[in-house]
């Protein structure tokens, strides 16, 4: 009775054992399913807020070329900033400031588009978003609205490069970016950055702006014909450099300036870290 009392003693001790392994097994891959749907879960929420990267490698840009990630190099670690972005288009798509408004920045995001805005007051309900078309002043312009919403933009007549369907034709009235930041910068507020894609009407743009006044510390805009190799040739070079400004970077078709005194300070910096 006593041997095979033993024997069923250590039957049930491995039964136990080989139940705790099972159970034990059973723990980790429910806990592992689990850890896989909420780091979904998890990814999901913030790539849907745009903070999401692939890896602790990658980055994430939303302008048209990194031209973001170059503003946000320059800037390092400020999260207070403030924006102006004429040409706006679109709150995420293409544009050279939704990776600052996520790293808390706010502004102003101006685009002629009709329409435009309402995806701007879902998506950025922290800038101040306005439907104005930009120029040197008060004129009225033929506005082109293609399927193809990044062909949108002034022209003279229908420009036939476009590879896209034209939708209609509207009359808007411009204004200077003068007026606008009078009516929406708040007082002693310093402009970080201007960003300008306005389709054909940038120089007008910027030729509009107090320069006096208003002095943003990183400007962007488009230009198409610049050469590195003889730069002083654009007028849009020529005119930045006369107020005070040096061009910092070339993402073609984007060129970034910098005012001389933001980049001796952003020199300063870099040598401290």
């Amino acid at each position: 009775m006593s041997k095979k009392f033993l024997n069923f003693n250590r039957s049930l001790l491995q039964l136990k054992e080989n139940i705790s392994i099972l159970f034990s097994f059973a723990c980790w891959r429910i806990m592992r399913i689990i850890n896989k749907i909420v780091g979904d879960a998890c990814k999901w929420i913030l790539k849907s807020h745009g903070i999401y990267t692939t890896d602790e490698f990658s980055f994430v840009y939303y302008s048209q070329l990194g031209e973001d990630i170059v503003l946000k190099k320059i800037f390092l670690d400020k999260s207070d900033g403030f924006y102006v972005d004429v040409g706006a288009f679109h709150p995420k798509y293409y544009s050279n400031t939704y990776l600052l408004y996520l790293k808390g920045w706010k502004g102003i995001n101006i685009d002629a588009m009709p329409g435009s805005m309402e995806a701007f007051k879902k998506i950025r309900p922290r800038d101040i978003n306005l439907e104005i078309p930009i120029g040197l002043g008060r004129q009225t312009l033929t506005y082109y609205n293609f399927e193809d919403k990044a062909f949108n933009g002034f022209y003279d007549s229908l420009p036939k490069f476009v590879p896209s369907k034209l939708i209609d034709i509207k009359k808007l009235t411009t204004v200077p970016l003068q007026e606008i930041l009078d009516q929406h910068v708040p007082e002693n507020q310093q402009i970080d950055v201007l960003s300008v894609d306005a389709e054909w009407m940038d120089d007008k743009v910027l030729k509009s702006n107090n320069w006096e006044k208003y002095k943003p510390s990183v400007v962007l805009v488009e230009d198409l014909h610049i050469n590195l190799g003889t730069p002083e040739k654009s007028n849009m070079y020529e005119f930045l450099t006369k107020k005070g400004y040096q061009l910092y970077s070339y993402i073609p078709p984007t060129i970034i300036f910098i005012r001389k005194e933001t980049l001796r300070l952003l020199q300063t910096t870099m040598k401290v870290h």
